[in-house]
């Protein structure tokens, strides 16, 4: 049991519920799942939740959930790609001017703004809460509280307004909502029909939080948090002279799209020392190529640190990305709305386009426990290697950020350095 007494204070406290209501719930829920589902039956269903997310099965339910003549209404279209002819869905939605969005991030603190205050929210009750710890505890999770950004506004232009929040008042209130919709595909066999027929009883959580198009596009009055999605892509001399880009599988122990392909860094927005002087995106992008890139220490956990961009020289790699931001290529390549969670989903490409970063440091380049290791294609990918690029882009176990951030950085590398990408037939599908 990863949850102790010091742990469940800790949650019942941030989500304003009695500890030991809390305690005696999640206990109940304990007796209760031991006597119904065995070890045999919790691996059956885990193995269930794999083939489905194998399948893209979680994104064609959500797309079945939310009618999307109402989300046309709003000025939202759906997000895909199409490859080679191969059609991929995602749970995105955006407007078509964000969901393409060209915006320099080389110095955005006027992109971003931090607000303070506190806003509209709904905390679970403590029979809920114990739900939610329940399934983390089945997954394996070990989770910590954090500060995080909070998106109240997305401008025309993509500008960006912020308040604080906590990681736990999101994790166990809306970020439960994946968990939950894989619970309840497992549950009503994969019918769409009915899960949407029986959606107050199949997925409660969703059916409070987001139970509609309008819901999801009324972001400012609930909780939506911001992830970043960094589509990192290094240039490599002659005889390669192309980009390559890391994607890899996420693991199994992380919150959000555990098992699901990925662009490396992938984050949640959040500060470690000052929320003020870290709201800008750049921060989180460049402290997460440092932790998942360049085996970089965890810095949202119990950091000691006092400066804010401290990772920055924190091993040669990063101190070369610091003297050489003139030759680091940063732009915003798109916003959208997850019907995952309804977060607000950031692309962002970064181009190192000085091939001396390759030669000095290629050996350098690692990923962290966020990784999982079982991909069947190379870690790195070539921008010239056309057929790759196509057989990789047209699997449906992506995240849909991830995705979304790849296509654009790669369209926009095309634009910016011609000679080094080399596409196949790919381009936006917006419905």
């Amino acid at each position: 049991m990863l949850l102790n007494p010091e742990a469940i204070a800790t949650y019942a406290g941030i989500l304003g519920l009695s500890a030991k209501e809390l305690w005696l719930a999640l206990k109940e829920l304990h007796r209760r799942g031991d006597e119904a589902l065995r070890d045999e039956a919790r691996a059956a269903r885990a193995q269930t939740i794999a083939s489905m997310t194998l399948a893209g099965i979680q994104t064609k339910a959500l797309r079945n959930l939310y009618d999307h003549r109402q989300l046309a209404a709003a000025g939202f279209s759906r997000f895909g790609i199409t490859c080679d002819g191969a059609e991929i869905r995602t749970p995105l939605v955006g407007t078509r001017a964000l969901l393409s969005l060209r915006r320099p991030l080389d110095n955005d603190d006027d992109f971003c703004e931090l607000v303070p205050g506190t806003y509209p929210q709904e905390h679970p009750t403590s029979q809920e809460a114990a739900m939610v710890l329940a399934r983390l505890q089945e997954r394996g999770l070990d989770l910590w509280d954090a500060p995080i950004y909070r998106t109240l506004d997305i401008g025309s232009d993509g500008r960006l307004r912020f308040c604080i929040e906590r990681f736990f008042t999101y994790r166990l209130g809306i970020g439960e909502l994946y968990d939950e919709l894989n619970s309840g595909l497992v549950d009503y066999e994969q019918d769409y029909d009915r899960l949407r027929e029986n959606f107050s009883e199949a997925l409660p959580f969703r059916f409070r939080f987001l139970r509609s198009a309008q819901a999801v596009v009324d972001y400012a009055n609930r909780m939506c948090v911001t992830g970043v999605h960094g589509t990192v892509a290094i240039a490599r001399p002659q005889p390669d002279n192309d980009y390559v880009i890391p994607i890899r599988r996420r693991s199994a122990l992380v919150s959000e799209g555990s098992q699901l392909l990925n662009v490396l860094p992938t984050a949640f927005h959040q500060p470690t020392v000052n929320p003020i002087e870290e709201k800008s995106l750049v921060r989180t992008l460049f402290r997460e190529i440092y932790e998942e890139l360049l085996g970089g220490e965890e810095a949202v956990k119990d950091t000691l640190h006092l400066a804010p961009d401290w990772y920055e020289c924190a091993s040669e790699p990063m101190n070369w990305l610091r003297e050489h931001r003139d030759q680091c290529h940063i732009v915003c390549t798109g916003i959208a709305l997850n019907l995952v969670s309804g977060n607000c989903e950031v692309s962002v490409l970064m181009a190192i386009q000085n091939a001396d970063f390759w030669k000095r440091f290629r050996h350098c380049l690692m990923t962290n426990w966020e990784v999982a290791a079982d991909i069947d294609f190379p870690p790195l990918l070539s921008t010239r290697r056309s057929p790759m690029i196509a057989k990789v882009m047209s699997r449906k176990d992506w995240t849909g950020p991830s995705l979304h951030s790849l296509l654009n950085g790669l369209l926009y590398l095309r634009e910016i350095d011609p000679q080094r990408v080399l596409l196949p037939s790919v381009d936006a599908l917006l419905d």
